[in-house]
């Protein structure tokens, strides 16, 4: 039995774009790990930077 030509389309559309899926998630998660560890203490600075300025605010409030 071979398959039809639109059951390989379909098949060979679905495989490509779950390879690509998975590629650009790795790409975007290694981007994150990447940016964050290299940013790390410039985040942390701002993080603790805006944590300060909520805790003045809620204070007046």
């Amino acid at each position: 039995m071979t398959p039809d030509h639109e059951t390989m389309l379909v098949t060979c559309a679905v495989t490509v774009t779950i390879i690509f899926g998975v590629w650009s998630v790795c790409c975007l998660f290694l981007s994150f790990i990447l940016t964050t560890s290299f940013f790390e203490p410039f985040t942390r600075k701002i993080g603790n930077q805006h944590y300060l300025m909520i805790n003045t605010s809620s204070h007046i409030v």
